[in-house]
């Protein structure tokens, strides 16, 4: 590794871009004019052929955090900046010529050490770094006698032993000069500049150091340059316990990476002081793909930290198999609440993201205490959650905090969409770089396990949002294969393809078809599975898993694909090899052909109805079918119905701002607008089948998808809860799971009658319990409808809790704007007893016992029935969904008996509370049960 001593000393930095960015003259202090100039043929040789080139540059000072901590930046980036446009000439190397001080406004209480670099095309589409993906530094000096190794330029040298190495040394001053290798000296000179030959076929093979002294008399500088003479690269089979990425045994360190056809591998970290070594070269296979070595000089105990060199291109690159990393740029800004103490970045010794791997990571114990049984894929209320938006905690635990009012929302899945590690902090997480590590922005790994163990505590399923479809550039697949001139993964890419093959992508876009995709893809949807025990993932853009070429046709795109169902199959089968009930949701939207062999194949797909539940919210006409898989023809209820997801429109933004309107009804006013969310709703949860919310939905969140740019972060009110109006959304939100949990008509397939393509709507449905018709009017004027009662009798009105005696079935009823009933012929609620009616339960306790009924209540409360055959006392309390306590009872010294305490929805002092979710809480000799109800009068 190349290293100016007085720099090291100072700020630990490692200098990279030496054959990237040159300055003259050589020895240039913070206080002269340099000439900078770029050479876009060497590191990532991005900018090859680009004609105008633009420096973007800042200095690295004595008050720079760290030796990556840009100072008095210049530049606007994107624009035609004229003060960085750089003269272009030729050979595809540009030059900028400035004073650094008055250039960078430098203050006099600030040392400039060294200058940092990147380059741009003008949109700044395309950047110019080191060839590792780094920023470029180039060190400046600090005195007037100042000497370094001037060639050779490149601070990483792997070379052979036929090689020679030409060595020049340069000082300010006349002085007395000398080169030693190993500490030998082999070149002496007086004077300013010293060359010599050096013959690599005189040195074993291995690390070795040289030296460059100038001593003018008074004082001495050294200037360092390490170089590794390397050997034929070692083969053979790998070990038969081997697998890919890091395992520990013991004490020793196993490292796995596939990288076929690249000619040599060292492993670099902590544990060599970061040099390349020969002990350090990894081990390659037979076939040419794996290289492998195992570590046995470490430090019992300890973490180690790491990164692979690979081949003649010098990439450094993290494990693709990490299952923790350290970000230069992004962990800094990770707060101890969140995730406390992340390792320290080896700064002055690494560049890009490193591996950080721990023998005895501190283990999460499972509760085992609960049984745990999965909701029915056909049964989900799936909350997709975005962890950024949700909570200002923005983690794990601060989720957990909120799983009450979820669960009492009626929710039994949550969705979070990617939480492995994906580039930048703030992020909906759909550029992922690391697809085995928790990204640190949300917590630890082990808070994640408590979340998926808190869910399952609670009947909840945890459902990971995973994106297989591309991955960006940080991931170090797709920066082993890179493509410098093109900006693209290289063709020899085993991942990636050059070009992606579909209009729709992001990032680099994965080949399906290949044999090391394939196997990656496989082991990530393993490990995620057994690790964390989640149930199941929502593929993202799963449409993108082909090979067909369908670039500038996206019609095509979407037309079936028999390869494209087989490799969907392979991934949901290897889910089902781990675990058999999981869940294998699909972002598809392809052609019904697909979706329905997607779906046969047992495969469940979102169904996207945004748009028709927006317009008849807002009182346009609309069509609520395509939310039912009978819209698709398929047997079995795999399709995924959402009114909102994180990729649509939010439908109180739409109400607010282009809801219909007359002179007597506005869906734009802001409570009637959530009334008319209410009514989507209501023919929304009511349709059998799995359903899927976007967080906040149940508020009436109404920020556009847009505000802070459409990924950018939304407010987060929790506020919203406390307003009246909003709470009760939530509360007929929470209703209406509730009756899907308590009556199998609303969540199983059985008869199904809609008519949902008017203003006025209509869903019928029947088993063999009951008949239930849900009515509506979408429209903003009164309108009228034949609710189509399919017997004489009588109907009772589930909102209301009135009854209607049906004499004849061709009734017409009139509905208000925005109005909503659900009739069934059979009283939804059970019926409360009879006052002074003490009679015992069929099933007669034998200890003292409370038996609470209904949990869904009307205007007759609920009923406490304590059951008392020893002493006894009982306390009973009423809590809202704030933790406020409204109403309680209590009774002490009870001897055998059996009374009934009944709660009318109030408060002690008599006064009515609202309709909505409540909590209660019991307290007697032989323990605590608690519950929740639902008050609906």
């Amino acid at each position: 590794m190349r290293k100016r001593l007085s720099l090291v000393l100072a700020l630990g930095l490692t200098i990279s871009g030496f054959s990237q960015v040159t300055l003259t003259p050589t020895f240039v202090t913070q206080n002269d004019t340099v000439t900078v100039t770029f050479d876009a043929t060497q590191g990532n040789a991005a900018l090859v052929g680009v004609s105008q080139v633009y420096a973007h540059t800042g200095v690295i000072t004595n008050l720079s955090t760290s030796a990556t901590d840009w100072r008095h930046v210049q530049g606007t980036w994107g624009t035609d900046d004229a003060r960085m446009k750089m003269t272009n000439i030729g050979n595809n190397k540009h030059t900028l010529k400035y004073h650094i001080n008055s250039f960078y406004s430098v203050p006099s209480n600030e040392t400039v050490s060294a200058l940092a670099f990147v380059f741009r095309d003008q949109a700044g589409n395309t950047v110019g770094r080191a060839s590792d993906g780094s920023d470029i530094f180039v060190p400046i000096y600090t005195s007037a006698f100042a000497a370094a190794i001037i060639s050779p330029s490149d601070p990483n040298l792997l070379l052979e032993q036929t090689d020679s190495v030409e060595l020049e040394g340069q000082a300010s001053q006349s002085a007395a000069l000398d080169f030693l290798v190993d500490g030998n000296s082999v070149a002496t000179t007086n004077g300013n500049v010293l060359n010599h030959t050096l013959q690599l076929n005189t040195l074993s093979p291995g690390l070795h150091t040289i030296v460059f002294s100038a001593d003018n008399g008074s004082t001495t500088i050294y200037d360092t340059l390490e170089i590794t003479i390397r050997t034929m690269t070692p083969t053979g089979s790998k070990p038969s316990w081997g697998k890919p990425g890091i395992t520990w045994r013991n004490d020793s360190l196993y490292l796995e990476l596939r990288a076929p056809g690249k000619e040599y591998v060292y492993v670099i970290g902590d544990f060599n002081d970061w040099k390349l070594d020969e002990p350090y070269q990894m081990t390659k296979t037979p076939n040419d793909s794996v290289f492998w070595i195992i570590l046995d000089n470490l430090t019992p105990g300890q973490p180690v930290k790491f990164q692979y060199h690979v081949g003649a291109d010098a990439i450094r690159v993290a494990d693709p198999y990490s299952r923790v990393v350290l970000d230069p740029w992004n962990d800094p800004w990770i707060h101890d609440s969140t995730y406390a103490n992340v390792p320290d970045y080896p700064v002055g010794k690494a560049s890009n993201i490193v591996s950080y791997s721990d023998p005895n990571p501190a283990q999460y114990t499972w509760d085992n205490s609960y049984t745990y049984q999965r909701p029915d894929q056909e049964e989900l209320v799936i909350y997709e959650l975005l962890i950024r938006d949700f909570r200002e905690g923005h983690s794990y635990n601060s989720v957990i905090e909120k799983l009450d009012y979820l669960q009492n929302l009626g929710v039994n899945t949550i969705e979070l969409m990617p939480i492995m590690e994906f580039e930048g902090n703030e992020s909906w997480g759909y550029n992922p770089s690391f697809f085995f590590a928790v990204d640190k922005y949300y917590g630890e790994t082990n808070e994640l396990k408590r979340f998926v163990d808190s869910c399952h505590k609670r009947g909840i399923a945890v459902i990971l949002d995973i994106v297989l479809n591309h991955a960006f550039g940080q991931n170090p697949m797709v920066r082993m294969y890179w493509d410098g001139a093109n900006n693209r993964p290289a063709a020899n890419s085993p991942w990636f393809n050059p070009v992606p093959k579909h209009d729709f992508n992001v990032g680099y876009d994965f080949n399906h078809e290949s044999f090391d995709t394939r196997k990656f893809c496989r082991d990530v949807l393993t490990y995620w599975m057994e690790e964390f025990q989640v149930d199941g993932y929502r593929m993202d853009l799963s449409k993108g898993l082909t090979q067909k070429n369908t670039l500038g046709n996206v019609g095509l795109w979407g037309q079936y694909d028999q390869t494209r169902v087989d490799i969907l199959t392979d991934y949901a089968n290897t889910v089902w090899s781990v675990d058999p009930g999981a869940y294998f949701t699909l972002e598809h939207f392809a052609d019904i052909s697909e979706e329905t062999a997607l779906a046969n194949g047992g495969m469940m797909l979102w169904g996207n109805e945004n748009h028709q539940y927006n317009e008849g919210s807002m009182g346009y006409p609309s069509n609520f079918f395509g939310v039912t898989h009978k819209s698709r023809g398929w047997a079995d209820m795999h399709l995924i119905g959402y009114m909102e997801s994180h990729d649509e429109e939010r439908l109180m933004y739409r109400n607010i701002n282009f809801g219909n309107r007359n002179v007597n009804y506005t869906t734009r006013e802001i409570d009637t607008a959530l009334q008319r969310v209410a009514l989507a709703s209501t023919f929304f949860y009511t349709l059998p089948g799995p359903k899927m919310l976007w967080m906040f939905g149940e508020v009436g969140y109404d920020y556009s998808i847009d505000y802070n740019g459409r990924v950018g972060n939304k407010p987060i009110r929790w506020d919203y809860f406390q307003d009246s109006n909003r709470r009760a959304l939530y509360n007929h939100f929470a209703i209406l799971n509730e009756l899907r949990s308590q009556h199998e008509i609303f969540r199983k397939d059985g008869n199904l009658q809609l008519g949902l393509s008017a203003y006025t709507k209509r869903i019928g449905l029947s088993d063999a319990n009951m008949n239930v018709i849900i009515l509506g009017n979408f429209n903003i004027v009164d309108a009228t409808i034949n609710p189509q009662f399919s017997q004489t009798g009588m109907w009772y009105e589930f909102f209301t809790n009135d009854s209607l005696n049906v004499t004849d079935t061709d009734s017409i009823l009139s509905l208000k704007p925005g109005e909503y009933r659900l009739y069934s012929d059979v009283r939804l609620r059970p019926a409360p007893m009879e006052p002074g009616d003490t009679s015992e339960p069929a099933d007669t306790p034998t200890t003292n016992q409370v038996r609470v009924f209904p949990t869904i209540a009307d205007e007759n409360g609920v009923h406490f029935e304590i059951e008392t055959v020893t002493n006894d006392f009982v306390e009973i309390y009423i809590y809202d969904l704030q933790g406020n306590q409204i109403w309680d009872y209590t009774s002490y010294g009870m001897t055998e008996s059996i009374r009934d305490v009944i709660w009318k929805g109030t408060t002690n002092a008599g006064n009515y509370v609202s309709n909505g979710v409540y909590v209660y809480r019991i307290q007697r000799l032989g323990g605590v049960t608690e519950g929740k109800l639902v008050l609906l009068r």
